[in-house]
């Protein structure tokens, strides 16, 4: 589940096999439902928020659900701002960054969606099917086969890969990535490996 607001005003939104689900984050109650992705096979990834706007993208052919998100008065108002075949996270959540979508297109490669419209912008087959993290203006996107990483920058102008790299496992790596401390961790199978990323 994914908080959304202030302390003082916030919500929960968590991504469930019966659709999305919203609850007032002091009460738990139901305060907005979607029936999207309902009864799919499975809907692993967490939905993710940016920019006034709520995503949540699955794979199985489901795709991914836009929602606009307002808030004034201490009410809530969610808005369905389109739908796209073409975003199908099996695994991993998508990435907001600066009015833009970041997530794992239906052919497996990455692509960058317009945040308001679902519009995509690019597409880049080096990047394959898996999860992602951002940190500092760039996406790991770590591969769930052959623990393939690669780098590549977050701007909607065009898909610029800054290197790529793999390392060994076995089987499908369906842990997400994660960066702390200017260190990325990446677990392939039994083997958990540790990079420095963070500029000297």
């Amino acid at each position: 589940p994914i908080v959304i607001g202030e302390e003082s005003s916030a919500v929960i939104a968590q991504g469930t096999g019966a659709g999305l689900v919203v609850v007032d984050a002091h009460t738990g109650r139901k305060v907005w439902t979607s029936d999207f992705a309902a009864r799919n096979t499975a809907n692993c990834p967490s939905p993710v928020y940016g920019d006034g706007h709520l995503v949540w993208a699955v794979g199985y052919g489901k795709g991914a659900v836009c929602v606009k998100v307002e808030q004034a008065g201490g009410k809530w108002n969610f808005q369905e701002a389109w739908r796209s075949a073409k975003l199908a996270s099996h695994m991993g959540s998508p990435i907001i960054h600066e009015g833009h979508l970041y997530g794992i297109d239906d052919k497996g490669g990455l692509s960058c969606f317009d945040l308001k419209t679902g519009q995509v912008k690019w597409n880049e087959r080096a990047a394959s099917k898996g999860s992602m993290v951002y940190a500092d203006g760039m996406i790991y996107a770590f591969a769930e086969g052959r623990g393939k990483v690669t780098l590549v920058a977050a701007s909607p102008e065009a898909p610029k890969v800054a290197g790529s790299f793999s390392v060994a496992g076995q089987n499908q790596s369906w842990a997400y990535p994660a960066i702390s401390g200017g260190r990325l961790y990446l677990r392939y199978g039994n083997n958990l490996y540790c990079y420095e990323v963070k500029a000297k």
